[in-house]
Order: C-alpha cells, then structure tokens, then sequence
C-alpha cells in the first residue's frame, strides 16, 4: 500500500498560498498513491452541502474527483471543523467518511487513525457542543435556512469548537496525545495516527517487540506538514520551500 495522510490544513482562501501547494501535492503523490487519508480540518469550515461552501473550495472538490478516476480511495475522518459532510463527498465524490476513528490493515501493520478531538475526557463543554453538532437535528437545521445565514452561524461556532489543546502549551499537549496513543497501542495495534494537535510528532515506543508508533502529521496550515506511509515504512515530511524534507523515517 502507498498512502498520504494529511490533516488540520484549514484551507479558507483558494487563492492563498498553502491552499495553491496543497493542490500542487495532491496532484504531484496523485500516480503514486492508492490511498489518501484526510485526518479532519482539511476546511477552515466544512457545511454539508452548504453552495457558498462547495463553491469556494470547487478546485479542490475537482482535485478529489480526479484522484477517484484514478483509482485512488480516499478516507476521511471528520474533525471539529467538519460540521456535516453531505451528499457532496458521500455521493458525488464517493469518499469514505468516518466519525470517529479508522482502523487500517496494511502490508501486516494494523492502524488507528482519529482526529484526535475527543482524546481529553475533562472536555465536557466541547463534547456536549460536538455532540448537537453533529445530531440529524443541527443537519435538518441547516438544510432549511438559508446558505449564507448558515456559513456566519458556523464561522461563529467554529471559534468556539476547539476542543482544548489550543489552549495549552506545546509540551502539555505532546503529552496528552501521547498518552492517548499509549492506551491504543496497549490493544492490537502497531501504529496510532492522530491530528489535531498542529504539531509534527512521532515516538517510538522500544518496549514492545517489535517496535510500536505514535505519528501526528501535524498541521498543513502551520508547518505544511504530512505523512508517506509505502509498504509498511512511514515518513514524516515536510514541504520546504517547493521540496520535500524527511523529518522521520520509521520502518
């Protein structure tokens, strides 16, 4: 299997800079990889089948369609930007979408995958929020109201749908998703995947036999950051300055 993941590029502005890259990287791995995996956040904000939403991101929905053709599968996990995703990526562009977690089994290496939103259990406000904004309600909710009333009412939400690792300091937050990684890989596990952090981070976890691994690809929009997973070796890269640096390599 070859496989790209990337995650938390809250892409906004089709003209800017990193939206222009990111459609230049998918196109670049498009005849290599089989598979892309989209942990979450891959929109500044992400509406269903909202019209002002579809149209301002229509090259990039165009670039999915185009990886389809190829064959390419594409799996993609919601995060706390990805209010509803629709008829759009279910249907028309046939995206596999989870809510919560994935679980990969590739060249004898088993995968968990998550955003990684839900890993703090003291979030209370934030999983209550997540939980109506998720519900067939909120869905129906914004179906009936007009496009545009609903792209303000999610741009406000989105503000207030981070779940709290912003809110602390890079270290605290190392540790948290580490931990959490920790508890996944104690099951049957080899490799725990998670986003939401914006930070790159890996740890190889020498203690079991073979060796476990916790990769965060960390944030596009932050540090233009991804992961080539190819035949049970996965890279940590990033792009700098039009090429690619591998800041991890993991067998």
């Amino acid at each position: 299997m070859k496989a790209l993941f990337i995650t938390d590029a809250h892409l906004n502005d089709p003209a800017s800079h990193d939206y222009g890259l990111l459609l230049d990287l998918l196109e670049r791995y498009a005849s290599r990889m089989e598979c892309l995996v989209v942990l979450g956040d891959l929109f500044h904000i992400w509406i269903g089948d909202n019209k002002k939403v579809t149209a301002l991101h229509r090259h990039l929905l165009d670039m999915f369609r185009q990886l389809r053709r190829r064959g390419v599968r594409v799996f993609y996990l919601k995060g706390n930007h990805d209010f509803f995703m629709g008829r759009v990526f279910k249907r028309d562009l046939d995206v596999h979408v989870f809510e919560n977690e994935l679980v990969l089994d590739w060249d004898g290496c088993r995968i968990f995958a998550s955003h990684g939103d839900t890993i703090n259990p003291r979030d209370y406000g934030y999983r209550l929020l997540r939980l109506i904004l998720r519900s067939r309600p909120a869905e129906l909710l914004s179906r009936s109201l007009n496009d545009a009333v609903v792209y303000r009412l999610a741009e406000w939400l989105s503000s207030h749908a981070s779940a709290s690792p912003p809110a602390l300091n890079e270290e605290r937050i190392r540790a948290l998703f580490l931990s959490y990684a920790q508890r996944q890989l104690e099951k049957d596990y080899q490799v725990v995947i998670l986003g939401h952090s914006h930070i790159p981070d890996w740890e190889v976890l020498s203690q079991y036999t073979p060796q476990k691994l916790y990769l965060n690809p960390g944030s596009w929009s932050s540090h233009r950051t991804y992961i080539w997973y190819q035949h049970g070796r996965f890279e940590l890269r990033a792009l700098r300055e039009m090429r690619e640096e591998i800041l991890f390599d993991f067998p």
